[in-house]
């Protein structure tokens, strides 16, 4: 008996509604001219050009000062002065004076500008070579990840940003220790 009557007041909604909305005719937007003008002025509308130019900008670039401290800390590295002074004179006798580990990848090295820079195989992009100089990739990693630019993003972001431009041994791992100290991201 409680459902029933229950069912009386739900029809008696349902029956409210339908009866104001029957009484209107629909008219697709292209034949209701009227109604749909302000929605469809031809300066709301989403141009190819404007759609297509959102993209990711770059937000950090090394600083002249940041290289150029990069040059000077291939003084104390000993395969980066390998490398620069093979290239400095590339020949047979130099390249057998190569360490073997630096010997059998001096063709994904090459200088430009007094750097030192590295292509994987195949691959079209040239990273700047850091030298084993640790307050140095200190400051390079605080460039890309603690600077107001980068915003702290985390190590997976961190890594992508810095691959962008610079190239050392077990970056990941260094970046992946870097990220896990950070008093900031450890807070968030």
């Amino acid at each position: 008996m409680h459902s029933r009557s229950f069912d009386c007041i739900y029809l008696g909604v349902e029956h409210s509604w339908s009866t104001p909305t029957t009484q209107h005719c629909y008219k697709p937007g292209r034949l209701n001219v009227v109604a749909d003008a302000l929605s469809r002025r031809p300066g709301y509308a989403v141009h190819k050009a404007d759609a297509n130019a959102i993209g990711v900008v770059r937000t950090s670039t090394p600083s002249s000062s940041l290289l150029d401290d990069v040059r000077s800390a291939y003084a104390n590295d000993a395969d980066a002065k390998q490398l620069l002074d093979y290239f400095a004179a590339p020949s047979d006798k130099s390249r057998q004076k190569l360490a073997k580990h630096l010997r059998a990848r001096v063709h994904r090295y090459r200088v430009h500008n007094g750097l030192l820079l590295y292509s994987a195989v195949g691959d079209n992009a040239n990273w700047v070579v850091v030298p084993e100089d640790h307050e140095l990739k200190l400051r390079i990693t605080y460039e890309y990840h603690d600077a107001p630019t980068s915003g702290h993003s985390g190590r997976e972001k961190t890594y992508l940003l810095l691959t962008r431009d610079f190239y050392w041994g077990h970056q990941y791992k260094w970046v992946r220790k870097y990220v896990r100290v950070c008093e900031v991201c450890q807070r968030v």
